[in-house]
């Protein structure tokens, strides 16, 4: 599957998290499940993260899981 603007937003979102939780890619990997190199391929926005990846990293980053999400200028209202 083609990734999209959104799953770009949704990668940089995520390393964001990553970096401000002051997580290593390979703990990050460790959290995910997935290897040091799927992570890597997520940050060069070379594959999609799943929803339970996401929510996996929002879980042990402390950060709800919507904050990995990119708003598009809804206010969620």
């Amino acid at each position: 599957m083609k990734i999209t603007d959104v799953d770009r937003a949704i990668n940089a979102l995520a390393k964001q998290v990553r970096v401000r939780a002051s997580l290593t890619q390979q703990q990050t990997a460790d959290i995910m499940g997935v290897s040091l190199g799927q992570v890597q391929k997520y940050e060069a926005c070379k594959d999609r993260i799943g929803a339970a990846k996401l929510f996996a990293l929002s879980v042990a980053a402390g950060v709800p899981v919507g904050d990995l999400f990119p708003s598009g200028g809804h206010d969620g209202a």
